[in-house]
């Protein structure tokens, strides 16, 4: 570091929005389109994660759904 710089200072939040996940778009989407219908096609890891980031019963909602595959499935290692 140079004489010119400053230290920055780090902003870091915590809990369910530290780590990143695409999925967790959804969530967003959930919230700001009413009327869509949402089917994620993924692992129980992913429907997890999906569940943890709303904080809510989304899979008790009628507009939200999933389709539970196995990882093996997944990395596409089932037919080898």
């Amino acid at each position: 570091m140079t004489v010119d710089q400053q230290p920055r200072t780090v902003l870091r939040e915590r809990g369910q929005r530290e780590v990143f996940c695409g999925l967790t778009g959804i969530i967003w989407l959930h919230r700001k389109m009413q009327d869509a219908f949402f089917l994620v096609v993924g692992s129980r890891t992913c429907a997890h994660l999906l569940q943890s980031a709303a904080g809510v019963m989304i899979f008790a909602e009628p507009r939200f759904a999933t389709a539970i595959m196995e990882e093996r499935d997944l990395a596409g290692m089932l037919d080898a």
